[in-house]
Order: C-alpha cells, then sequence, then structure tokens
C-alpha cells in the first residue's frame, strides 16, 4: 500500500425530517466489543421523565475518529478562549 491519498465526493442526502436536528442535554455511552453506542437524552428540569433524542450506533474505528475530532476541537475552542481574554 502506498502513501497516496484517494479522495472520493459522497453527496450526502438529508432528508428533512432530519435536517432539523435534535437537541440532548445528556449522552449515555455504551460499547460492546464492536460497537459504540450514543443515546443522547434531553431531560426538561424539574420533569421526572428524560426523552431519548436520537441513539448512534457506530463501530470502535468511528468512535475513536470521533473522539480525535472532538479533542482537537477542544483544543481550538479554548486557544479561542484564550486569545479572547488578552
Amino acid at each position: 500500500m502506498d502513501d497516496k491519498t484517494i479522495q472520493q465526493s459522497v453527496q450526502v442526502r438529508i432528508p428533512d425530517s432530519i435536517a432539523s436536528g435534535v437537541y440532548a442535554n445528556v449522552v449515555n455511552i455504551n460499547a460492546s466489543q464492536n460497537e459504540v453506542v450514543m443515546d443522547f437524552i434531553l431531560h426538561i428540569p424539574n420533569q421526572p421523565n428524560a426523552i431519548l433524542s436520537s441513539r448512534v450506533i457506530v463501530s470502535r474505528g468511528t468512535a475513536q475518529e470521533l473522539s480525535d475530532l472532538l479533542e482537537a476541537l477542544l483544543r481550538v475552542v479554548k486557544k479561542a478562549e484564550k486569545e479572547e481574554k488578552k
């Protein structure tokens, strides 16, 4: 395998029912040997029940990629916050 990267363009169709997104203020993550299950939950204060907004199931590899991306994003945000304080 050589070091050349092949880029492929993929068009993603976003159904109207998903385009507006969902809000969650709690996430519960469980993992098996092969998959990671992320439950995004809406918990309204002073309400006895919470609502599952979305369940996302990914491979462990995809979960690692997501973790790396989130860590990079947090570094950028923290750097920007430090710059704002100057």
